[in-house]
């Protein structure tokens, strides 16, 4: 996509509308994208309506990717933690410490799987919230291994993803920012080769109420 529409001031909302009409154009479908201003209030109570933020690209280099283009875009929003975050169908815009896996784990969802595989379980749960848990192939037929499990408003994501694992007799480990479930073998030499710094999680995790993006119409 190239970058002279963004060459002059103009506001994230602008800016955004701009990349939607040429993702229409090119796919004639509609790119959905919301704002969680809840997330970004949660962190700054102060902090403006980031839609009006002002942006700019600089002219070099005038070919780039809309996610390139859509990362520089976020990096000038005032509040400094502007980022986005890949669902199934959706962009959603939020803050930079929401996306962690220790904040995503918390949400609750609502999800029902009766003898499933649990490779196919994993790409269901991130069809619909967008988290991704990598399934190391070393696994083998555990990936395979059925799972039964009913999540409801009283259940944390990252609790149900636990016990997932448990019933496949494998551990789901957080790394960093990304979350991988493998064999018990494989996730103490993990942790042991890494001096103790990561752990899968034995505790459940505590439930947080999953701020509810704010749709904003953006019109050709």
């Amino acid at each position: 996509m190239g970058v002279e529409p963004f060459m002059e001031k103009m506001t994230l909302r602008e800016a955004l509308e701009v990349i939607h009409k040429h993702y229409r154009e090119r796919h004639d479908r509609d790119l959905p994208v919301v704002i969680n201003q809840r997330a970004f209030k949660d962190e700054n109570a102060e902090a403006g309506d980031i839609l009006e933020a002002e942006v700019k690209l600089q002219p070099y280099p005038r070919i780039r990717t809309k996610a390139q283009i859509l990362r520089e875009l976020l990096k000038q929003v005032q509040t400094g933690n502007a980022t986005y975050f890949l669902k199934p169908g959706v962009i959603e815009i939020t803050t930079q410490d929401a996306i962690w896996p220790s904040r995503l784990l918390t949400h609750a969802v609502e999800m029902k799987f009766t003898r499933q595989p649990l490779s196919f379980v994993l790409e269901k749960i991130y069809e619909q919230t967008g988290v991704h848990v990598v399934l190391d192939p070393r696994v083998g037929v555990n990936a395979r291994a059925t799972v039964s499990i009913t999540f409801t408003n009283d259940m944390a994501l990252g609790t149900g993803l636990v016990l997932i694992a448990e019933m496949a007799h494998l551990k789901l480990v957080e790394i960093d920012n990304a979350l991988f479930i493998t064999t018990p073998a494989h996730a103490n030499r993990f942790i042991w080769e890494r001096g103790g710094a990561w752990y899968w999680k034995a505790e459940p995790y505590r439930k947080e109420a999953a701020a509810a993006p704010l749709p904003i119409p953006v019109m050709a």
